[in-house]
């Protein structure tokens, strides 16, 4: 069986676009986030944290470690 050791979220904002009109992006990630957190509530937290931004949230990712035994 695998524990989960730690959460991280990840917060994906449209930044616009370059000379080439290609889109740009940011990410800014949220470590040591709960490991009990549902998915709701981290994105309900995703959603309060893009309405104090400039920039329109595009994507949000949740990534799992996960300790495995031998």
């Amino acid at each position: 069986m695998a524990d989960m050791t730690n959460t991280r979220l990840s917060l994906t904002f449209y930044d616009g676009e370059d000379e080439f009109g290609q889109a740009v992006s940011s990410v800014r990630h949220f470590n040591n986030v709960d490991t009990g957190a549902s998915n709701a509530a981290l994105a309900n937290v995703a959603q309060a944290i893009a309405g104090l931004q400039t920039r329109p949230l595009i994507d949000l990712n949740r990534n799992n470690t996960y300790q495995l035994e031998q």
